[in-house]
């Protein structure tokens, strides 16, 4: 899959870039996931580490990517992708066998 190269360096403005190119892509979850992933990193490096975006498993088998202001990005199984944040419930996390465990929350997140 070729990742398309992201222009700019305000982190807002790639990060926007980087969900309208998801949300564009047939892929299934996994790769959409893997693709933002990619995208994520060009971020990181066009802000100097300023953003970034660790990447997860929920307990629903969906990919959770949360940045360093406490902000989600979900990709669920179907391929959709949700935002929110840790503040309003969105996600939760807890810590089985020391394996975190996030559980989505989507009546509190929205839809993109």
């Amino acid at each position: 899959m070729k990742v398309p190269e992201l222009i700019g360096t305000d982190g807002t403005q790639l990060l926007r870039q980087a969900i309208a190119i998801v949300k564009a892509s047939n892929e299934n979850a996994k790769e959409k996931a893997d693709l933002f992933e990619k995208l994520a990193s060009q971020i990181t490096e066009k802000t100097k580490g300023a953003w970034n975006a660790t990447r997860g498993i929920a307990v629903d088998g969906s990919h959770v990517f949360w940045g360093t202001l406490a902000q989600v990005l979900v990709i669920n199984l179907q391929g959709e992708l949700w935002r929110g944040d840790f503040q309003s419930g969105g996600i939760s996390i807890t810590v089985v066998n020391k394996e975190p465990r996030y559980q989505l929350n989507y009546a509190r997140l929205r839809v993109l």
